[in-house]
């Protein structure tokens, strides 16, 4: 079965994925449970989050396929 996102799919490792038909981004990270942490953010009930190293923001092009020089 072919996937419908293309990504850098890393098992247990924060992953990168982008979702074509869509056209967003999927993120996959360690789960904030931290509540003091999630304080000091305005979550809405029906989000979350996730959180990635700083090194994985050059994959968000990456799995575009993109250089990045028109953002």
């Amino acid at each position: 079965m072919t996937s419908p996102w293309r990504g850098r799919v890393t098992p247990l490792s924060p992953t990168v994925y982008l979702d074509d038909a869509k056209d967003n981004y999927l993120v996959q990270g360690w789960k904030v449970l931290d509540k003091e942490r999630l304080a000091q953010l305005e979550i809405p009930e029906h989000e979350t989050v996730v959180e990635i190293p700083r090194r994985m923001a050059q994959f968000f092009l990456e799995v575009k396929g993109d250089d990045g020089s028109h953002v």
